[in-house]
């Protein structure tokens, strides 16, 4: 991939925020129009490591040339950034910071599809307070299906990151 495709893009979103109108910007206010520092190669690479596996080829490039995260489509980008915790990809500078994803669960392999069809099964599951003969034994029986929707549902986020919020 020609790393031409990102000549300027830097420039030119930072130079939106001067532009009459960029607050009125869906999103502008959250992001102001700033991005993130770009990325080291060694940045990367220790991220890549985190992960386990290499970023694409456009999002590697676009972290090389354009910047970390911040202005993008909606309320921004996210930026990817180590901490106590290990790499993390945040919401930094951006005022809807949406959801924080790990390095260890966005290098898990993708199987959001199969744990869909968990999910559906699970669903035609759900207690039903007229099945059950006492209120305790429902409260029981929906904590216990509710506690598996939930360990399903987050698991659908293994092999993803949010870039956006």
């Amino acid at each position: 991939m020609s790393e031409d495709i990102w000549a300027g893009i830097r420039e030119r979103v930072l130079r939106l925020a001067e532009r009459p109108g960029s607050d009125k910007v869906f999103g502008a206010r959250g992001h102001g129009f700033r991005l993130g520092p770009v990325m080291r190669e060694e940045q990367l690479q220790a991220l890549e490591a985190a992960l386990g596996v290499g970023l694409p080829a456009q999002y590697r490039s676009f972290l090389l040339r354009v910047g970390g995260g911040g202005a993008g489509p909606y309320y921004g980008l996210m930026t990817p950034a180590v901490g106590d915790g290990g790499w993390r990809w945040r919401g930094i500078g951006l005022a809807c910071p949406a959801q924080s994803t790990g390095a260890e669960l966005a290098g898990r392999p993708f199987v959001a599809e199969v744990l869909q069809r968990e999910l559906d099964v699970l669903e035609n599951e759900e207690p039903k307070r007229d099945a059950c003969t006492a209120e305790d034994a429902f409260r029981h029986a929906y904590a216990a299906w509710d506690a598996r929707y939930e360990e399903l549902y987050d698991a659908q986020e293994a092999g993803a990151v949010f870039l956006g919020s």
